[in-house]
């Protein structure tokens, strides 16, 4: 997760690479479980957020509310996953 973050510091606002966030939460909730992917989510937003503060990308206000979103929407995609992989195993 944070090399995505390392990654999305160095890219800017000039290409948004977001979706790439979403794939270490997949692989921890596939090979590890659901409990794993929540923490996962936490730390990719936190890591998202963290690099948009530093590169002075949006205000505190507004980064805050899309850092919510975010974890709604790795939230979705881990349970998505974890569903997916309960199912194969079943």
């Amino acid at each position: 997760m944070l090399i995505v973050g390392i990654i999305d510091y160095v890219t800017g606002t000039e290409l948004s690479i977001s979706i790439f966030y979403v794939l270490p939460i997949a692989l921890v909730t596939w090979q590890l479980n659901k409990g794993a992917g929540i923490i996962m989510s936490v730390s990719g937003v936190i890591i998202w957020h963290l690099v948009d503060f530093a590169a002075e990308h949006a205000s505190a206000v507004a980064g805050s509310s899309f850092a919510i979103l975010l974890l709604k929407q790795f939230a979705g995609k881990l349970l998505t996953v974890w569903h997916v992989n309960r199912d194969c195993i079943t």
